[in-house]
C-alpha cells in the first residue's frame, strides 16, 4: 500500500471517540503495575486490559529477552533478525494498552538473550549473568516506580527456565530496589531507591502444552475478575487483551474468546511493612484515587490543590462522551495539578513525579478531546547521516482550542517547527546515532529513544497545553555507506570438487556526496583473500556497487571463518541495513556487521534424485539443499494441485508447513499415494497446534508429545544414541557417526514423537541431563514401495548455522530407500 493508503486505513480503524474514552480511564488512579515476563508475549494481556480500562492503572511490562530464540510462524528470521521483530511486535501490543515497556536485554549481543528453553532457572542464568539480570530489574523498578509486582509465571519445576529466572529475579529486586546501597551508580543516575508496595504470584498453573507445572499454585489471596464487558469497546477485558497479543504474530498469537465467566487468581507473598493475607482487590491498602493520592500529601496547599483536582476528574469521567465539558474539567484539573506539581517538585520528589505523569495523561485527553489532528510529514523515513532532513508538522484544530507553536525534536536536539505546515531543514550528524532495531524503553508518552517526536502547543481557556505526537512510521539514520552481503552464510560441498569461495558485497553510497573508500575482507588465520583490497569511488546516487573476493580455505576436510568488511580499516563505519517489511508491524530496521559465514566440508549426495519442497517459509531447507548442489523444486499450492507427485523421488515438507500450507491437509491423501507407490517423504517438526492429526496426517499414527518442554532435548551437546546403526538413514552416503553430532547450536531437538505406530522405526535415542531418554526425535517407516520419515530435530537450524554433520544427515534423508545400497 502506499503511504496515503496506509493513512486512510489507520483512519478507519481507530474511533475518535473510542480514543478518548481509553484517554480518560488513567486519570482514574495514581497505582501503578508491573508485570514481568521472559519473552515477548508472556504479558497477562486479559488481567492488564481489566486493570488499566477499568481501574485506570498504569501499567508496565518489563520483559527479559526479545525471543530471538524461538520460532518464527511468519517467516525464515532468526536470532537477532527476529528479535527486532518482535520488539516491535511487543511495543504494537504495549501500544494498544498504553503499557509502558522495558526490556532487560539492551543489544543484539545482550547475556539475556533467548538462548533456547531451558529447563532451570540455574541453567538460565549462567547463561543470561545473574548480576546482571537483576541490576536490569532494580534499575526498571527504581524508573518505573511500581506500587505492585506481578510475574507471569511460577518458579516451579516443569516451567521453562527463562521464566523461573524471571520471577526469581523479580523477587530479589522487589527487596534490592528498596536497598541505597544495591547498585548505587543507578542512584546517582537519578533512579533513586524504590519501595514497592506489593509482590503477587500468579495463583494459577502455567502448565499446557507447552509447559508441565509439577507443584500446586499458591493459595489465592484474590481474584480478579475480568468477564465483564467494556461499556465503549463492548468486548470482555480477555478479548481486549486478544487485540493487543495478536500483534505477536510471529509466535502466531492472537485466539478467539468468547464471553464467559474468567478471574485470574493472585497470591499475595510480600507486602511491605505488614503481614500478607487475603484481599478483596489489587489496590487495597494503596492511595487508588486522586483524592486518595492527596491524603498522603503533607503539603497542605498541594494537597487541597490535589483534592480538587480529583473533583474537576472525576466531573469529566462522569461528563463522557460531552467532550466540552470533559475539556471544561480537564482543563481546570490540570491547572491545580501543575500548582501542586510546583510546591512540591523540590521537597516531595515521589510524588511531584506521580502528578508530572498525570499532566501528560491529562493533556493527552485534552488533545482527543479538542479533536486536534496532527502528523508528522518527512519525503523519507530512512535518511543517512551527513544528508539532508526536510521536515514539517501539520496540525488541525477544529474547535475553540488555538495551536500556538509546534517543536520537533530530533536526535535530543530541539527545534522550533513554526506554524502548522512550515518546513524545517537540518543536516543529520554524521556521528548521529544509527537505528536501534532493540530500544529497551518504549512509552506512547515519551519521547524518549524516538528519534523523532513533535510537541504540540495549544491553549485551552487560557490555559497553554503540550502534547507528545510521533511519525506514523519510525525516523530511520543509516549509515553512511552500507554493505549488504550477497548471502549471509556460503556452505562449500568440497565432495563437489569447489573448494574456493566467492565473497560478494553490494555498497550502497546513503549520503548525497561522493565517496572515495576502501575495503578488506578479514578472516581467519590460514584463509587466503583475493584482492587484498578494493577501493571504490561512489558519486552521489544510492545505485549498488558489487565487490567481491575470493577466499581460499586452508587444506582439509572442514573449514570454517566469519568473513568481515571493513571499510577504510574500520568495520565500525558501515553496517548491513536489513529491512523487515510485515503488515502489522510495518517497517523495522536492524542494522547488522557486514559479515557472513564460510564453511567448506565433503558431503556426498546421491546423484539424480528429483526433490520437490512444500515449505511455509519457516526453515532455509531448499538453501541448504543448493548448498549441497542438489536440484530442488519448490511448490506452489497451484502445483500440488496440478501435478503429479510421482515425478518426484523426494518430497520435502518444512517446518509448521501444515499449518501455513493447509492444502497438505486437504491433498493429505495424495501424499500419501506418492509414498505407498516409492515416494520418499520426509517431514520437518510441527508442534501438535500445528494442523498435525495423530491418526492421519502421518502414514500412520505418529503423535507429537505434551507438554513439549518434556519431549525436547534442549542440550546440543547431549550424547546421541544409534539405535539401529545398520539403517540406511544413518549410513548412505555418508556415514552418521560421533563427529556428526558435534558443533551443535541450541538444542539437539524439539516436538518430538511422544508414541507412535510399530511401522516406525526410532533411529536415536537422546537425553537432557538427568531425564529419561527420547525415541522420538528421527522415525522412519516403510509404507508400501516407499518411506516416510519425520524429523524432529533441530535440523533446519543446523543447516542455518552450517553444522556439517547436519548436512550429512540431510544428504542421508532425501536420498530414496532405492538408492541405498
Amino acid at each position: 500500500m502506499s503511504p496515503d493508503q496506509k493513512r486512510i486505513m489507520r483512519q478507519a480503524s481507530r474511533s475518535s471517540i473510542a480514543d478518548l474514552w481509553r484517554a480518560l480511564q488513567p486519570l482514574k488512579s495514581t497505582i501503578r503495575f508491573l508485570n514481568t515476563g521472559a519473552h515477548p508475549d508472556d504479558e497477562t494481556t486479559g488481567m492488564l486490559a481489566r486493570l488499566a480500562l477499568k481501574d485506570g492503572i498504569r501499567i508496565g511490562y518489563a520483559c527479559a529477552n526479545r525471543g530471538e530464540g524461538g520460532q518464527n510462524a511468519l517467516g525464515s528470521e532468526t536470532g537477532a533478525r527476529l528479535g527486532a521483530l518482535r520488539t516491535r511486535e511487543m511495543e504494537k501490543a504495549c501500544e494498544f494498552l498504553d503499557i509502558d515497556m522495558f526490556w532487560l536485554a539492551q543489544y543484539p549481543a545482550d547475556t539475556i538473550y533467548d538462548f533456547r528453553l531451558s529447563k532451570t532457572a540455574e541453567e538460565t542464568f549462567e547463561y543470561w549473568n545473574k548480576e546482571r539480570t537483576i541490576e536490569r530489574m532494580v534499575g526498571i523498578i527504581r524508573q518505573f516506580r511500581p506500587d505492585i509486582i506481578t510475574p507471569t509465571f511460577l518458579d516451579v519445576p516443569g516451567q521453562h527456565g527463562h521464566h523461573r529466572a524471571m520471577t526469581q529475579a523479580a523477587e530479589t529486586a522487589w527487596h534490592m530496589a528498596a536497598d541505597p546501597t544495591a547498585f548505587p551508580e543507578q542512584i546517582e543516575n537519578g533512579n533513586g531507591v524504590w519501595e514497592t508496595t506489593k509482590y503477587y504470584l500468579p495463583a494459577w498453573s502455567g502448565a499446557g502444552l507447552a509447559y508441565d507445572d509439577t507443584e500446586k499454585p499458591p493459595r489465592q489471596s484474590l481474584e480478579i475478575d475480568v468477564s465483564e464487558l467494556d461499556p465503549v469497546f463492548g468486548a470482555t477485558y480477555p478479548q481486549i487483551g486478544q487485540w493487543s497479543h495478536v500483534f505477536h504474530q510471529t509466535q502466531g498469537m492472537g485466539e478467539w474468546i468468547d464471553p464467559a465467566e474468567k478471574s485470574y487468581p493472585l497470591h499475595l507473598k510480600l507486602l511491605r511493612n505488614g503481614t500478607p493475607g487475603d484481599e478483596q482487590a489489587v489496590t487495597d491498602g494503596l492511595p487508588v484515587t486522586m483524592s486518595d493520592f492527596a491524603c498522603s500529601i503533607n503539603n497542605p496547599t498541594a494537597r487541597a490543590d490535589v483534592n480538587q483536582a480529583a473533583k474537576h476528574i472525576d466531573a469529566a469521567m462522569g461528563a463522557f462522551p460531552d467532550r466540552s465539558t470533559i475539556s471544561n474539567e480537564l482543563v481546570l484539573a490540570l491547572e491545580l495539578i501543575r500548582k501542586a506539581q510546583s510546591l512540591l517538585s523540590e521537597i516531595d520528589r515521589t510524588r511531584s513525579f506521580r502528578l508530572g505523569r498525570k499532566d501528560q495523561e491529562i493533556s493527552r485527553a485534552l488533545y482527543i478531546a479538542a479533536n486536534i489532528q496532527s502528523r508528522i510529514d518527512m519525503p523519507n523515513s530512512s535518511i543517512a547521516r551527513g544528508n539532508n532532513l526536510v521536515i514539517s508538522v501539520k496540525s488541525h484544530s477544529p474547535g475553540t482550542s488555538e495551536i500556538l507553536a509546534t517543536s520537533l525534536t530530533i536526535l535530543d536536539q530541539t527545534h522550533d517547527a513554526g506554524t502548522t505546515g512550515d518546513q524545517l531543514s537540518l543536516i543529520i550528524p554524521t556521528d548521529a546515532k544509527l537505528a536501534d532495531g532493540y530500544r529497551d524503553h518504549f512509552d506512547t508518552l515519551s519521547q524518549d529513544q524516538c528519534p523523532l517526536s513533535a510537541q504540540i502547543t495549544f491553549r485551552f481557556n487560557k490555559t497553554e497545553i503540550t502534547h507528545l505526537i510521533k511519525p506514523e512510521t519510525d525516523l530511520t539514520i543509516l549509515p553512511g555507506i552500507s554493505a549488504e552481503p550477497v548471502t549471509r552464510s556460503i556452505f562449500r560441498n568440497t565432495a563437489k570438487d569447489k573448494t574456493n569461495f566467492t565473497v560478494s558485497f553490494l555498497l550502497r553510497n546513503q549520503s548525497e556526496n561522493p565517496v572515495l573508500a576502501s575495503f578488506t575482507l578479514d578472516v581467519d588465520q590460514g584463509w587466503k583473500v583475493q584482492p587484498e583490497q578494493i577501493h571504490v569511488k561512489f558519486n552521489a546516487s544510492q545505485n549498488p556497487e558489487k565487490i567481491t573476493f575470493e577466499c581460499t580455505p586452508p587444506a582439509g576436510a572442514n573449514h570454517r571463518t566469519t568473513a568481515r568488511l571493513s571499510i577504510n580499516g574500520n568495520d565500525c563505519s558501515l553496517g548491513h541495513i536489513h529491512y523487515l517489511m510485515y503488515p502489522h508491524t510495518e517497517q523495522v530496521t536492524l542494522i547488522e556487521p557486514p559479515q557472513m559465514q564460510l564453511q567448506s566440508s565433503s558431503i556426498k549426495t546421491s546423484p539424480d534424485v528429483k526433490t520437490g519442497y512444500i515449505g511455509g517459509g519457516a526453515d532455509i531447507i531448499p538453501d541448504a539443499l543448493q548448498a549441497l548442489d542438489h536440484p530442488c523444486t519448490i511448490l506452489s499450492d497451484e502445483d500440488l494441485l496440478a501435478m503429479d507427485l510421482n515425478q518426484f523421488d523426494t518430497i520435502i515438507i518444512g517446518v509448521f508447513a501444515f499449518r501455513l500450507r493447509p492444502i497438505l491437509t486437504i491433498l493429505r491423501d495424495k501424499v500419501h499415494a506418492f509414498v505407498r507407490s516409492g515416494g520418499n517423504l520426509v517431514t520437518f517438526y510441527h508442534r501438535p497446534w500445528d494442523s498435525w492429526d495423530t491418526h492421519h496426517t502421518p502414514l500412520a499414527r505418529l503423535e507429537i508429545g505434551t507438554p513439549s518442554l518434556r519431549f525436547r532435548v534442549t542440550d546440543q551437546n547431549a550424547d546421541v544414541t544409534h539405535l539401529r546403526s545398520d539403517h540406511p538413514i544413518l549410513n548412505t552416503p555418508n556415514m552418521i557417526d560421533e563427529e556428526s553430532w558435534n558443533h551443535w547450536v541450541k538444542e539437539r531437538g524439539l516436538y518430538f514423537a511422544k508414541s507412535w505406530d510399530r511401522a516406525y522405526t526410532p533411529l536415536l535415542s537422546m537425553a537432557d541431563p538427568d531425564e529419561q531418554p527420547h525415541e522420538g526425535s528421527l522415525l522412519s517407516g516403510q509404507f508400501g514401495k516407499g518411506r516416510h520419515t519425520h524429523v524432529a530435530l533441530a535440523l533446519h537450524t543446523q543447516l542455518a548455522n552450517l553444522v556439517p554433520g547436519a548436512f550429512q544427515l540431510l544428504a542421508n534423508i532425501l536420498t530414496p530407500p532405492q538408492n541405498h545400497s
